[in-house]
């Protein structure tokens, strides 16, 4: 069930936990307060939101997005932007906490495109994606090992 703030569906919470309800669990159609401004598909990444946040938050944001990839969740198109947003900001060197959230999600990324078929037309635009992320994060980011650095010299 993919996050509501950078992801292409829907969040389904457990309406039993929420207690944000303050006891009208019998409702099945009201909003819990929390998600009641929440834009429906999510927030896109925009220019004016991403420099709202600095390092601390843009390594969290990213860090927190990619716990949930490696969890099963889809690479849709808004979380695929996000993540292309939150790495575009991210400043060099990163720190080694940093450094292991990206190889993981590398690694994630990998997995993911393994799977794909290449010949299915409609996988095209996931593998774009999947590619754009895995050269950024292991040629700019240097987490693609010695084989990913002996290409670019």
């Amino acid at each position: 069930p993919p996050f509501p703030y950078y992801g292409d569906e829907h969040f389904d919470c457990d309406d039993a936990n929420d207690s944000t309800k303050e006891g009208k669990r019998g409702q099945d159609n009201e909003v819990p307060a929390w998600r009641t401004n929440l834009p429906e598909n999510g927030y896109q990444p925009t220019v004016r939101l991403l420099l709202q946040m600095d390092q601390v938050m843009i390594r969290r944001v990213l860090s927190h997005l990619a716990h949930f990839f490696q969890l099963g969740w889809s690479l849709g198109d808004r979380r695929g932007e996000w993540f292309y947003a939150l790495l575009a900001r991210l400043e060099k060197p990163v720190h080694r906490d940093d450094a292991s959230v990206l190889f993981s999600l590398l690694k994630g990324l990998t997995l993911a495109r393994s799977k794909i078929n290449c010949d299915d037309n409609n996988s095209q635009p996931l593998l774009a994606r999947l590619n754009t992320l895995i050269v950024l994060i292991g040629i700019y980011f240097e987490q693609g090992g010695e084989e990913c650095m002996s290409l670019i010299n």
